[in-house]
C-alpha cells in the first residue's frame, strides 16, 4: 500500500485501528497477514542505515548524564563500537551469543518505548535478545532458545504485541522519570504527529518548566528552511505553551551536519 507523502501523516495510524478491528472480530488470518506486512515494512525501513548513528554514538553519547528515549525499531543504536555501552533496561531470558558485549544493567539507558526488531518473545512469554542483523526471514519458523522451550518467536513490537504491557509499562515509567529529571532534551527526527497522543502526553506531563529543548530537523533547501523553522516553533509552542522562545532552539541542518558542528 502506498500513500502520497502529504497523506502519510493522516493515514499511517490506520494500521492500529485495523489491527484492533481484526482482533475484535476474531479474524486471525487477517490479523496475521497485517502483522507480516507491518514487519516487512519495518524491516525494510530499518535497513536504511544512516551514517549519523555512528557519530551520534561516538560523540554525543560520550557526554555525561545521558539517557536515550527512542521510538524507532531499528538496531543500529546498540552496544557495539564505536561509543559507550547501552542498556535496554529490559530483562532478557536469553541473549544471542554474538551479543557478548551486551550486559544488562550496565551502560547508558536506551529506552525503546515501542520495542525493537532485535527483541523477540515466544508463546510462553520468554524475552530474547537476538543478533543485530534482522530480516523478514528471521521470525517465520524462528524458535525460542531458552532451555527446554523451543516455541516459535515473534518480534516484540508494540503494535503486534499490545498484550505485553508488563514489558513496556516499566520502560514508559522510566522514560517519564528520565524526562522529569532532564535539564535539556534534544529531539532528533521526531515530529510529534497528532495521532501519537501517548508520546505527546508523556512529554507534556514530564518536562519541567525550565527545560531547554533543542530540535534537530532534516536538512531543507534554503527557500524552505525558514518556513520549516516557523512551523516547528509554532508546533512546539502549541504543545508546550510554557516553553519560551529562549528555551527552544531549532537546527535545520540534519543530524550529521549538527554532529559535525558540535562534536568536531
Amino acid at each position: 500500500i502506498y500513500f502520497a507523502p502529504e497523506e502519510r501523516l493522516r493515514k499511517c495510524h490506520y494500521v492500529d485501528d485495523m489491527l484492533r478491528s481484526l482482533k475484535g472480530n476474531s479474524e486471525e488470518e487477517g490479523e496475521k497477514l497485517l502483522q507480516q506486512l507491518i514487519l516487512k515494512h519495518i524491516v525494510s525501513v530499518s535497513n536504511e542505515h544512516h551514517r549519523g548513528y555512528d557519530q551520534f554514538k561516538k560523540h554525543f553519547l560520550g557526554m555525561p548524564n545521558i539517557s536515550v528515549v527512542a521510538l524507532n525499531f531499528d538496531t543500529y543504536l546498540n552496544e557495539g563500537p564505536p561509543g559507550p555501552k547501552l542498556d535496554y533496561r529490559v530483562h532478557f531470558d536469553w541473549i544471542d551469543p554474538n551479543r557478548c558485549k551486551y550486559s544488562s544493567g550496565k551502560g547508558i539507558p536506551l529506552l525503546k518505548l515501542n520495542g525493537s526488531l532485535d527483541w523477540a518473545v515466544c508463546s510462553q512469554g520468554h524475552l530474547t535478545l537476538l543478533n543485530y542483523s534482522i530480516t523478514e526471514r528471521t521470525f517465520p519458523g524462528g524458535r525460542c532458545h531458552v532451555q527446554l522451550c523451543n516455541n516459535t518467536i515473534a518480534p516484540l513490537l508494540v503494535t503486534p504485541h499490545l498484550e505485553h504491557n508488563s514489558v513496556f509499562a516499566g520502560l514508559w515509567k522510566e522514560a517519564e522519570e528520565v524526562l522529569a529529571r532532564a535539564e535539556k532534551v534534544v529531539i532528533i527526527g521526531y515530529s510529534f504527529p497528532h495521532y501519537d497522543t501517548r508520546v505527546i502526553e508523556l512529554f507534556q506531563r514530564s518536562l519541567k518548566g525550565s527545560i531547554v529543548v533543542e530540535v534537530i530537523d532534516m536538512k531543507m533547501c534554503d527557500e524552505l528552511e525558514e518556513d520549516a523553522r516557523c512551523r516547528i516553533q509554532a508546533k512546539y509552542q502549541g504543545l508546550f505553551p510554557n516553553l519560551s522562545t529562549n528555551q527552544l532552539t531549532i537546527h535545520s541542518e540534519g543530524l550529521e551536519k549538527y554532529l559535525q558542528r558540535v562534536c568536531p
